[in-house]
């Protein structure tokens, strides 16, 4: 009877074990979209920008082109973006009544809009010679630039791969450009037979990380934030 008993005691631990190692569906977030988004070719790097909120500045994005550590002639484009906040006082006066407080960013100081992040995103442009880049001032507006890839040739043929690394942020001076995402090709490697992305989580300002050597074209993207010279 004990022995019964026993085995009957085991049994029902053992159904108790198994049942609660079921596998239970989960409501899907997005950290599992972004694993797919980005298997797909879109990524992106956000940037926060509400300490410069105090001032006002004016944006510009600038690109830097690279092939074999050297800049590409003719390779920088530079675009204004606009100011970091725009106020009401930048309408025409005739039109500052037309204005609603409840469009405002802040009716109090007067602020129309203002930016608090800058957003660099890199999605397909169904040609694999060709990506884009998207780069969004939040609240001001978004540019889209095309961006030229080279192949990477290995003894099996070239294909097209890039990848994409953040910059450290050192520090920050008016008119100063700043880098903030690194865009380059992977690299064969021939000892090993195959191709590759991999060295510093984060590339240095100057490029003098070591995987920036590897990489035989990249692009350089980043700001310049220029103090606004009021009239």
């Amino acid at each position: 009877m004990r022995k019964i008993l026993f085995i009957g005691l085991l049994t029902a631990a053992f159904c108790g074990r198994a049942h609660a190692q079921e596998i239970h569906v989960r409501e899907t977030g997005f950290e599992d979209y972004r694993i797919l988004l980005e298997a797909a070719g879109y990524e992106a790097f956000s940037f926060d920008l509400r300490d410069f909120l105090a001032d006002r500045y004016e944006i510009s994005v600038q690109i830097k082109e690279y092939a074999n550590g050297k800049p590409v002639e003719d390779g920088d484009v530079v675009d204004y973006m606009g100011d970091n906040k725009i106020l009401l006082t930048d309408f025409p006066e005739e039109q500052r009544d037309d204005v609603k407080p409840e469009d405002m960013a802040d009716p109090e100081a007067g602020i129309f809009c203002q930016t608090e992040s800058l957003t660099v995103g890199f999605y397909p442009s169904g040609s694999d010679s060709t990506a884009n880049a998207l780069i969004t001032l939040t609240g001001i507006g978004s540019l889209r630039r095309g961006l030229s890839l080279k192949p990477v040739d290995t003894p099996n043929g070239s294909y097209y791969r890039y990848g994409t690394r953040p910059f450290r942020i050192d520090d920050f001076a008016p008119g100063k450009f700043i880098p903030l995402v690194f865009y380059g090709s992977w690299w064969y490697d021939g000892q090993a037979n195959l191709v590759r992305f991999c060295g510093e989580n984060e590339i240095a300002p100057d490029l003098s990380s070591q995987i920036v050597a590897k990489v035989p074209h990249f692009y350089v993207i980043g700001v310049m934030l220029t103090e606004k010279q009021e009239k």
